[in-house]
């Protein structure tokens, strides 16, 4: 019969079907009655850019920070770029602006040691937003340097 999935071996498996085998099947007995979205419209809809984006959200495991919508919602940081900073320590390792925000948690922006305070990066958010607050991680790593002390934020 149909439903009796033979393995490999030739053994009839009659105790557990195959999930695979079930699953053809019943995608083939349903296929015009379910509806599957792509993975980016799932995504988009509950209001993220990325797969990777979803997953350090569920996860919290993302540092970098988030910029919030006149809602109170995440803003995207896929269209985001570093327009300006005016450091970044490149000899010590990968510590570039863009890292403020690229989902990484294992990255960050570092400016060059002994380089005179204040430190300063302008971020394009891509278009023009509403921005009503902003959320930030710090790195959590025991004893971690940089950490930030006095901040001020310009929206223009």
């Amino acid at each position: 019969p149909e439903d009796v999935y033979v393995s490999a071996s030739k053994q009839v498996n009659d105790c557990v079907p195959n999930c695979v085998f079930m699953l053809i099947k019943a995608l083939k007995e349903k296929r015009n009655q379910v509806r599957m979205l792509p993975d980016q419209d799932i995504l988009t809809q509950h209001g993220f850019a990325s797969l990777q984006e979803a997953a350090d959200a569920f996860t919290h495991k993302s540092s970098a920070p988030y910029a919030l919508d006149a809602n109170g919602n995440r803003l995207s940081r896929e269209p985001w770029t570093v327009k300006y900073a005016d450091s970044e320590d490149i000899l010590t390792g990968n510590n570039l602006g863009d890292k403020v925000f690229d989902l990484q948690e294992s990255t960050y922006w570092s400016t060059v040691a002994g380089v005179d305070l204040p430190h300063l990066i302008v971020i394009d958010l891509g278009s023009e937003q509403q921005v009503s607050g902003i959320e930030y991680l710090p790195r959590a790593e025991q004893g971690a340097p940089g950490s930030i002390k006095d901040y001020r934020i310009y929206l223009y």
